[in-house]
């Protein structure tokens, strides 16, 4: 089935999860499958401890090394919605010191520009907005 709505076109971009992948095999299996410009690897957080289902941060860097992924996501999911800052800052920091080269997409708890521009000076190349976005009368 996943294979019916397989695109190659760079537009289209598939997320391996470090939250939910078993292994770094997975992500491996989704670069063959769509093309590594199409995959990009999400670091996930909570609270700031990194969420994996066994490969540590170390051996995902790797992986997306040895991969030659070219797009990461860094999310801290407790930090999603609440409208508190950007607390994935220091991670941008660390990742885009550990993998030079990597275009690096955050969010999490943005409210408004100053957020973003903190993102950007941190090594961000984009932030993920979503909740800030809705008007007031929606976020209640």
């Amino acid at each position: 089935a996943l294979t019916s709505v397989i695109s190659h076109d760079e537009s289209c971009c598939w997320i391996a999860a470090t939250e939910s992948c078993a292994s770094i095999d997975a992500m491996d299996s989704l670069v063959e499958l769509v093309g590594c410009p199409n995959v990009a690897v999400s670091f996930d957080f909570r609270c700031g401890e990194f969420l994996t289902q066994g490969p540590t941060y170390d051996e995902w860097c790797e992986g997306v090394r040895e991969a030659d992924i070219k797009k990461a996501v860094i999310l801290d999911v407790a930090a999603v919605g609440t409208g508190h800052g950007p607390v994935t800052i220091p991670l941008c920091l660390r990742l885009s010191g550990d993998l030079s080269g990597l275009k690096i997409f955050s969010g999490g708890g943005i409210r408004h520009l100053d957020d973003v521009e903190q993102l950007l000076r941190a090594g961000c190349d984009a932030a993920l907005m979503a909740t800030a976005l809705y008007p007031a009368s929606a976020k209640k």
